[in-house]
């Protein structure tokens, strides 16, 4: 029996984990699992010492308001989230950077603790809320836009440093927020630029993302078979949006000088 499928077995069995005689014996021979084993134990602990409030008050007005009110359709969730698009992206991007790193963070731990710690900020996380407020704050599309670049590109960082080691959902994860970013905030956010910016700033974006494609390309050789579709995600969805800002960048230059004497650098 190989540590994956006992590691499995002890995740999808909590509590009073009633287990086969091939896991106890794996488990017996294994010191990896044993640990997986004695930390899932303390887990199971925590929760049982978890305070839980009187909630019989809330219970009865639930209860009430339940009965009373007429029921009215629900909204899919991110559409109940306030403000402008590229603001629900990046609450977007930072509820799903917690649930990624909820997941990888129990599965990539090894070593069991000798006792139950608080959790460490993760910088991932903490980068993405930083993005967060930076783009709450911000005054201008350019601010915005560099913002949603800059947030695109730590979501980029986090896939590459993590191919050779998560799992193939986890990368699919990031890579699925990288372009929901660049597709749904970048691209978007760049309609928004004024018109005597937007060739300058439209080609400084468009080469940060030509930067990724090739970093995410060149990487794909070397990484785990798991790891290399989320960067064929991320380099392909940077290569589209680079050639899309250029190409708008050539079409706004075309518009104010129909026989412009200076070229744009041709990038990506």
């Amino acid at each position: 029996m190989k540590c994956r499928h006992v590691q499995k077995t002890l995740i999808a069995t909590s509590g009073r984990r009633k287990l086969s005689p091939e896991v106890h014996a794996h488990i017996a021979e294994c010191p990896r699992c044993r640990r997986w084993q004695t930390r899932l134990n303390e887990l199971d602990y925590a929760v049982t010492i978890l305070p839980v409030p009187n909630s019989s008050q809330a219970k009865a007005a639930f209860q009430q308001k339940l009965l009373a009110d007429p029921a009215t359709p629900s909204r899919r969730w991110h559409e109940r989230i306030p403000g402008k698009p590229w603001q629900k992206i990046a609450v977007a991007a930072a509820a799903s950077v917690v649930i990624v790193l909820l997941w990888s963070g129990v599965l990539k731990r090894e070593h069991a603790p000798e006792r139950i710690a608080a959790p460490q900020a993760d910088p991932l996380l903490a980068s993405v809320l930083q993005r967060h407020s930076e783009l709450a704050t911000a005054q201008t599309s350019a601010q915005r836009i560099r913002t949603l670049t800059a947030l695109s590109e730590d979501l980029d960082s986090e896939t590459r440093s993590l191919a050779r080691v998560a799992g193939s959902e986890d990368l699919a994860a990031l890579a699925g927020l990288y372009e929901d970013v660049v597709k749904k905030g970048i691209v978007v956010q760049s309609d928004e630029i004024p018109a005597d910016d937007r060739p300058t700033l439209l080609i400084e974006i468009a080469d940060r993302l030509f930067r990724t494609s090739q970093t995410a390309e060149l990487m794909i050789q070397d990484v785990p078979p798991s790891a290399a579709d989320p960067l064929r995600q991320i380099a392909r969805t940077a290569r589209d949006a680079n050639n899309l800002l250029r190409a708008k960048a050539r079409t706004e230059v075309a518009i104010q000088d129909p026989n412009p004497v200076r070229h744009l650098p041709a990038g990506g």
